[in-house]
């Protein structure tokens, strides 16, 4: 669903100065486009992470999976991944807390242009909660599923080739 926002409320816009050069809808549908794509690609992110988050405990954790991912911790996910992306876009960007007083000068002489200027603290905010954390918990996470799953595919030839010894040693009389 965040994918598709994204495609259908950032990226219309952006279509749209790819074809005229210049931006067409002032100051204020700006700030509401920029947030629109910071809150979508954000959401987009937080969902991949709950997903790995989801496998994890399917694959590493089965047997804790139905106590850990009950449908109250579900919720909460899912509601985290809509609400926090709200916070970290809308109220950053419609406060103005996003950007350098000289961008917020220009805005006001060239309304004829949207350009995201962020400020060193946004940046690392912005970055960390959208992009650094859910990242970090992904490659772990992922890297935890993929050393199971190694780990079970080796139990899995060694019970086959045992299997396999024990057929051949019953097929050939016990000798």
């Amino acid at each position: 669903m965040a994918d598709i926002m994204v495609a259908m409320m950032a990226m219309t816009f952006n279509f749209s100065v790819q074809i005229t050069g210049r931006w067409l809808f002032g100051p204020f549908m700006c700030d509401v486009w920029n947030s629109l794509d910071v809150y979508f690609s954000t959401a987009s992110i937080l969902h991949l992470c709950c997903i790995s988050v989801d496998r994890y405990y399917a694959i590493v954790r089965p047997l804790k999976y139905p106590t850990s991912m009950t449908k109250r911790v579900v919720a909460i996910m899912i509601l985290n991944t809509w609400v926090s992306p709200a916070l970290l876009s809308f109220v950053p960007i419609f406060a103005g807390w996003y950007t350098t007083e000289k961008h917020k000068q220009d805005v006001l002489e060239h309304p004829d242009e949207c350009n995201f200027v962020v400020n060193k603290s946004y940046a690392v905010i912005s970055s960390s909660i959208s992009f650094w954390i859910p990242c970090t918990i992904m490659i772990f996470t992922y890297a935890a599923i993929f050393r199971e799953a190694s780990r079970q595919e080796k139990q899995l030839a060694l019970r086959q080739g045992t299997a396999m010894l024990m057929h051949r040693h019953s097929s050939s009389g016990g000798t």
